[in-house]
C-alpha cells in the first residue's frame, strides 16, 4: 500500500512541477485544494513526507530515492523560510502605492504589463534586498497567482497589500 501512495503522490508532484497547458489546469486544481502546496516550503513538506514514505520500503533502491526526496523537501523548505523573510523585507522597503508603481514601470523594461524573472530579480535589488537565485525562484512562484510565468502589477500589488500591515503576515507564506 505504501508503493500506491508512492504512485499517487508521485503523480502529484509531477503534475506541479512539469510545463504545459494540460498540467496547468490540474496544477490550479490542486493548489485549490491543497493551498501549501502554492509555496516552495509546503512543496517542500510533500517532498519530504514522500520521502519518508519512499524510505520506509525495505530495499536499497528505496532509501536511496527517499533519502534524496527528504534531502529535496528539507532543502525547499530552507529556500521557501529565507525567500519569505526576504520578502518580507522587499515589502517593508515600499513605503506606499506610488512607490510600488514607480518600482514597477521601471523594472518593466519590455513594457509589457508583466515582470519576468530577471524584471523580478531587478525589482527586488533594487529595494536594497539580496536574495539568491534559488530565492528569487521561490519568490517568482509565490507572486505567480495565474501560472503563466510572468507577474502581474495586480499580482504583485495584491501581494503587497495583503493582510496585516501592507501584508506583513502573508508574506512568509513562499
Amino acid at each position: 500500500i505504501i508503493s500506491l501512495y508512492g504512485v499517487c503522490f508521485g503523480l502529484i508532484i509531477t503534475t506541479l512541477e512539469a510545463p504545459g497547458p494540460c498540467s496547468r489546469h490540474l496544477n490550479s486544481g490542486i493548489r485549490f485544494y491543497a493551498k501549501f502546496l502554492e509555496f516552495t516550503w509546503g512543496r517542500g513538506a510533500l517532498y519530504f513526507f514522500c520521502g519518508t514514505l519512499q524510505a520506509s520500503n525495505w530495499n536499497m533502491l528505496d532509501w536511496a530515492v527517499g533519502g534524496f526526496m527528504i534531502f529535496v523537501g528539507v532543502t525547499a523548505m530552507g529556500v521557501g523560510i529565507a525567500a519569505a523573510r526576504d520578502l518580507r523585507l522587499v515589502k517593508f522597503a515600499i513605503k506606499d502605492e506610488a512607490m510600488l508603481k514607480q518600482k514597477w514601470e521601471e523594472h518593466d523594461v519590455d513594457k509589457n504589463g508583466k515582470l519576468d524573472v530577471k524584471e523580478l530579480t531587478a525589482f527586488v535589488n533594487d529595494t536594497g534586498v539580496d536574495m539568491t537565485r534559488n530565492e528569487i525562484a521561490a519568490a517568482f512562484l509565490a507572486l505567480d497567482k495565474n501560472f503563466d510565468d510572468k507577474i502581474t502589477y495586480e499580482e504583485l500589488y495584491y501581494w503587497w497589500t495583503a493582510s496585516g500591515t501592507l501584508g506583513a503576515d502573508r508574506s512568509i507564506a513562499v
